[in-house]
């Protein structure tokens, strides 16, 4: 960075904006990803909120919730707001 860059300007902090979106939607895109193909593990709980798309308790028994979470699919919706380009200025 260099003195002449205006950290403030509406279009710089929309590009960080842009940029931090598509960052943390690639890093949760490969934690989710890791979790469930590699460890096929539900360490954070999913489980308990596909339950509710169950009708009885004995389909989602059936289901067998820890042995298909490998097949889960994600859909991840980020949405970041850049207050002020301050970030980028050096102390």
């Amino acid at each position: 960075m260099n003195d002449s860059s205006n950290y403030l300007d509406f279009n710089n902090v929309s590009k960080l904006e842009e940029a931090v979106t598509v960052y943390m939607k690639s890093q949760i895109n490969s934690y989710l990803y890791k979790i469930s193909k590699e460890f096929n593990s539900d360490i954070d709980g999913f489980g308990k909120y596909a339950v509710r798309h169950f009708a009885t308790w004995e389909t989602w028994e059936n289901y067998n919730w820890l042995n298909n979470f490998n097949t889960s699919f994600f859909d991840v919706d980020v949405q970041t707001n850049v207050k002020s380009g301050y970030i980028l200025m050096e102390t």
